[in-house]
């Protein structure tokens, strides 16, 4: 039988604590480009490297190899946590901030440890695609996902911004409304109250 000690060894040959920040410096020249593909696979790999080490060196071993039983020991919430925190609480791949999971790089049937550089804040559909190891299908799931995720965003924050417009179109009729009220016919006033009751249904309303 092979080896317990490997299991110990395998937290350091693939984890730098600056990798997310090298794959971060490629993400600068974002949107949907060929470079912001390479960064989605280069974050990919990284994620899912580490397991395939794994099963190649049990391969090489013939299976022979013993592995700590980490099912039984506790995954605490605060270690979850720290993760989520240092992940900014948004999935590392394609940056939704929804039904987060914290993944395990390495797998713990696998020898994988509870700790923070085998660790790395999925949501659920890039997790399910991560787990299969499976580099070319995780990153079809994964950049759909990122595309779609930022689409959604882009559009939430337009409309946002033309909401705050109307919003404070509105504001100024308002003011302007008090200040006139005095002076203004009554089919005049009906008209203006109209066009401001219009603007606050899309606000509110749409």
């Amino acid at each position: 039988m092979e080896i317990r000690n490997f299991v110990a060894d395998l937290s350091q040959y693939v984890f730098e604590n600056d990798m997310y920040e090298e794959a971060e410096e490629e993400q600068q020249r974002s949107e949907f480009t060929d470079e912001s593909a390479e960064y989605i696979m280069s974050l990919i790999e990284i994620i899912i490297l580490p397991h395939l080490e794994v099963l190649d060196r049990v391969q090489q071993k013939g299976g022979k190899i013993l592995f700590s039983d980490l099912w039984n020991k506790p995954f605490n919430e605060s270690l979850k946590k720290d993760v989520k925190d240092r992940d900014g609480w948004k999935c590392v791949v394609c940056e939704t901030e929804v039904d987060l999971h914290v993944h395990h790089k390495i797998p713990r049937n696998l020898g994988g440890i509870h700790h923070k550089d085998n660790l790395v804040t999925l949501c659920a559909s890039c997790h399910g695609a991560v787990e299969t190891a499976d580099i070319q299908r995780a990153f079809n799931k994964c950049w759909a996902n990122y595309k779609k995720n930022k689409i959604s965003k882009n559009i939430y924050e337009e409309v946002s911004r033309d909401k705050q417009l109307l919003k404070e179109e509105v504001e100024t009729m308002l003011d302007k409304l008090l200040v006139e009220l005095n002076n203004k016919e009554e089919f005049k006033l009906m008209n203006d109250v109209g066009g401001i009751i219009k603007r606050l249904e899309v606000i509110f309303y749409e």
